[in-house]
């Protein structure tokens, strides 16, 4: 499904390359920790992916198609295949959890109709069955997540991003949020995750591609953080 071949990825006025020459495949379906120390350029790789960012050299390709090549419109479905989550709380705080899941379908010219019928189901899902009509302010951090992977995981997309998702998050908070991701991953989506969380890694055991200085150090499935 992903393929980096020889990818390095330098911005314009700096020195140090901030990814070097990284080659790795992961497949459909796949659950996959991108780990290493701040820096190392964990974000810089979901990045490339999301193409925000394109490489300075070397091919990026999902699902067959190199994204430096991609059209508008082949960018466009690419896009819409993904579903990502962040490290920040990204959530409109004027709108309930009901509406800040509805407003991915919005974006992508769903109808409403067909929101209220996914919405609560995804909220189920994610363990907030119940809570839709709870503003931000409302809902503890674990909550605050659970609704912002729902929000990533409506389009039912074929990869799901997350970027330090269990940042500020407590140590229990953290194992009940990779509980939801498992299950994300067990409906067939794709989950590639960067963290610094030693203790998830661990208890998930999966792959593991550690990153340091921008180099792929360690590529080693069912893998430790350390």
């Amino acid at each position: 499904m992903i393929t980096f071949s020889h990818v390095s990825l330098v911005f314009p006025g700096t020195r140090r390359a901030t990814l070097s020459n990284l080659s790795f495949e992961i497949a459909r379906g796949e659950f996959a920790f991108i780990i290493g120390p701040t820096g190392s350029g964990k974000t810089s790789i979901i990045r490339l992916l999301m193409r925000q960012v394109e490489a300075t050299w070397g091919t990026v390709t999902v699902n067959n198609r190199d994204l430096s090549r991609a059209s508008f419109r082949q960018f466009a479905n690419h896009r819409r295949a993904i579903g990502f989550m962040s490290q920040e709380y990204e959530l409109a705080y004027n709108r309930t959890a009901y509406e800040n899941v509805a407003m991915t379908l919005e974006l992508l010219g769903k109808t409403k109709a067909l929101a209220r019928r996914v919405v609560p189901e995804m909220l189920e899902l994610v363990g907030m069955g119940g809570r839709e009509h709870h503003y931000p302010h409302e809902l503890s951090g674990i909550d605050q997540r659970r609704v912002m992977a729902a929000r990533a995981f409506i389009n039912q997309p074929l990869m799901l991003l997350a970027d330090e998702p269990t940042a500020a998050v407590d140590p229990d908070s953290a194992i009940e949020l990779m509980r939801l991701f498992d299950r994300i991953n067990r409906t067939g989506t794709t989950v590639i995750m960067t963290t610094t969380d030693a203790n998830i890694v661990n208890q998930m055991r999966r792959r593991v591609l550690e990153v340091e200085r921008g180099k792929l150090v360690r590529d080693q499935a069912r893998g430790v953080y350390g």
